[in-house]
């Protein structure tokens, strides 16, 4: 899986910064096709000789599934920035067993906490700070700019009836 490559402040090497960039996304997608965050399911797998691994089901396939799969190749790195995501209480989703020892994360939910802390650093800039400081960002940080630069445009249409994925 290739990296995400970025000309912006978020380093997509730490937890944090990989959290965010899965936030920006969940929230700009949940703006187009809520459809979309509410059939969002992620599957991981073990691998004996690796330890977590993307796993090749077919829910990874789907459109949204695979934009946040390709933030970064290191799998622990993004399993935290999920955790990260959840402990903050910025998004909510369920743990499930799956097949080969693995697990998937499934039934999203952007709380309200996470839209604020995204809407609050669009509208004012003194609490563009706060959401800079909870990323651990440059306090120069501008989403709307970065979401710009970054031709962040959140996912059209269900990922449920997506039937030929990429």
């Amino acid at each position: 899986m290739k990296k995400k490559t970025t000309n912006s402040n978020i380093d997509l090497t730490t937890i944090s910064g990989v959290a965010c960039y899965i936030l920006i996304i969940i929230y700009k997608t949940q703006l187009n096709s809520i459809e979309s965050i509410e059939t969002l399911k992620i599957d991981f797998e073990s691998n004996p000789f690796s330890g977590k691994e993307i796993s090749d089901a077919h829910c990874n396939k789907f459109e949204l599934a695979k934009e946040l799969l390709s933030i970064t190749n290191n799998t622990s790195t993004l399993i935290s920035a999920f955790n990260y995501l959840k402990d903050k209480e910025f998004l909510t989703f369920t743990k499930s067993n799956s097949s080969n020892d693995g697990y998937a994360l499934q039934n999203f939910y952007l709380s309200a906490k996470g839209i604020d802390i995204i809407e609050n650093a669009k509208t004012n800039p003194l609490r563009s700070k706060d959401f800079a400081r909870t990323f651990n960002l440059k306090i120069s940080f501008n989403i709307n700019n970065y979401i710009k630069d970054n031709n962040i445009v959140g996912a059209g249409g269900a990922t449920i009836t997506n039937l030929n994925p990429r």
